[in-house]
């Protein structure tokens, strides 16, 4: 049984001394998302228990800066960004790919909400990662689909 398939046949529990550990405790994410349907899902994870790593470009994720703010960041951004690690990679430059495809070598699942295309002209798509890691579970979230 995988980390995935037995996180998913859990619930919130005790352990032998009472502790109480959550469904996806011990599992990685890489969030490339942004907006809100990417963040929302990969913040239901955090909340499950997953280590979530939130790839941004240099400027942050668009979603910082859109009103209203609190401490010059979005509301927003913070709710659908709780209890996150937070990343800054240039994904244009070769040391930032790089670096993600090391990420990657240690993940459990990958979330993107790129416009279709971008992750193949990356070269970090499912085709080009999947050697790194046979197991990587791999979301991409569009409103329209890939093509």
């Amino acid at each position: 049984m995988t980390k995935l398939e037995e996180a998913l046949a859990t619930t919130i529990a005790a352990d032998d001394e009472g502790n109480l550990t959550r469904s996806f405790d011990g599992l990685r994410v890489l969030d490339f998302s942004t907006t809100i349907a990417g963040p929302h899902c990969t913040r239901m994870l955090a909340d499950m228990g997953a280590e979530v790593i939130k790839i941004e470009p240099s400027e942050g994720e668009t979603m910082r800066t859109r009103p209203p703010l609190r401490n010059n960041c979005s509301t927003a951004f913070g709710q659908l960004n709780i209890g996150k690690q937070s990343l800054v990679l240039d994904l244009k430059s070769p040391a930032g790919v790089e670096a993600v495809r090391r990420l990657i070598a240690t993940a459990d699942v990958l979330v993107e909400n790129f416009r279709p295309g971008v992750m193949r002209r990356l070269k970090l798509d499912y085709a080009s990662v999947r050697d790194i890691n046979p197991k990587l579970i791999f979301c991409s979230i569009s409103g329209y689909g890939q093509t």
